[in-house]
C-alpha cells in the first residue's frame, strides 16, 4: 500500500455513510485520514489480524477469503462506494483475510477519529453501527457458504440434448444461483442438469429447482459432485476478479 496525500471533503461526501455533512464537519476527519494506493491481489489484512482504521473504496474492489479444506473460501465482496474496517469500532471483529482485486485506491479513517467524530454526529455513528451488524452476518453467512455474490451476467447454458440457451446468472453461491430465461419446464422441484459456459469457465452443474418467480429460478445445486465446493469458489472469485 502507497499513501498518496489526504481526502477532501468531497471525496468523504461521495459515500453516503458522509452525506449532507459539510466541509466544516468533515474537516477533522480529513486532516487524519490518508489515500492509498493499493495493486491487484495485494493482501489488506492478514486472517487473525484486527484493522484500526475504516477503509473507503474509491476504485477498484476488495476480497474477503478465511482459509478452508479446499483453501481459500470466498465470504464476501465489496465495490467503489463501500467500506469496511466499522467492526472494529463495535467489537465485531472477525478473522478474515483481505485482498485487493484489480489495482485500485482506498480511503484510511483511523477508528480513534470516528469515534470522536460520532460523539457530536450521532446519526453516522448509527449508519455505523447498522452497517457493522449487516457486515457481520454476512461474513458469518459467507463461513457458512451461504453468501450469494450478485454477477448479473449474460451465459450460454446447454442442455442435456445439446439446446444452447442465453441465460442470465442473476447470482451464485456454493449452495446455489439463480438463473434467468430458463426453459419453461424447470418447475419447482424439477431435477436439472446443465452445462453453464460462463468467461470464467465451464461447469457441469446439477440439482434441483427449488424456487420459481415469472422468468427467475432459483437452484439448490448437488453438492456431492466431485471437487464442488472448489470449482464453484474459483468460479465466482473468477467473475469477480474478470469485473463482470
Amino acid at each position: 500500500m502507497v499513501s498518496s496525500g489526504r481526502p477532501n471533503a468531497a471525496d468523504l461526501r461521495s459515500f453516503k455513510l458522509f452525506q449532507g455533512l459539510d466541509d466544516e464537519d468533515l474537516a477533522p476527519l480529513c486532516a487524519v485520514s490518508r489515500c492509498i494506493e493499493v495493486s491487484d491481489g495485494e493482501i489488506l489484512l492478514e486472517e487473525g489480524d484486527s484493522l484500526h482504521a475504516v477503509f473507503l473504496i474509491t476504485e477498484g474492489a476488495i476480497a474477503f477469503f478465511r482459509e478452508g479444506e479446499s483453501g481459500e473460501q470466498l465470504l464476501s465482496h465489496l465495490g467503489v462506494g463501500d467500506f469496511y474496517g466499522e467492526l472494529g469500532l463495535f467489537g465485531l471483529d472477525k478473522s478474515v483475510l483481505l485482498r485487493s482485486v484489480g489495482d485500485g485506491q482506498i480511503l484510511e479513517i483511523p477508528h480513534e477519529a470516528l469515534r470522536s467524530f460520532c460523539k457530536t454526529h450521532p446519526s453516522i455513528h448509527r449508519r455505523l453501527e447498522i452497517s457493522a451488524t449487516n457486515m457481520a452476518v454476512a461474513l458469518e453467512l459467507g463461513r457458512r457458504q451461504e453468501v450469494r455474490i450478485r454477477i448479473h451476467q449474460k451465459v450460454d447454458l446447454e442442455l442435456d440434448d445439446g439446446t444452447v440457451l442465453e441465460v442470465s446468472l442473476e447470482n451464485m453461491s456454493p449452495g446455489g444461483m439463480c438463473l434467468t430465461w430458463v426453459p419453461k419446464t424447470w418447475m419447482v422441484g424439477e431435477k436439472v442438469r446443465f452445462v453453464l459456459k460462463a468467461p470464467p469457465g465451464i461447469l457441469h452443474l446439477s440439482g434441483k429447482v427449488v424456487w420459481r418467480y415469472q422468468k427467475r429460478v432459483g437452484i439448490a445445486l448437488d453438492r456431492n459432485l466431485p471437487d464442488h465446493g472448489m470449482v464453484i469458489q474459483k468460479t465466482v472469485r473468477a467473475f469477480l476478479e474478470a469485473g463482470l
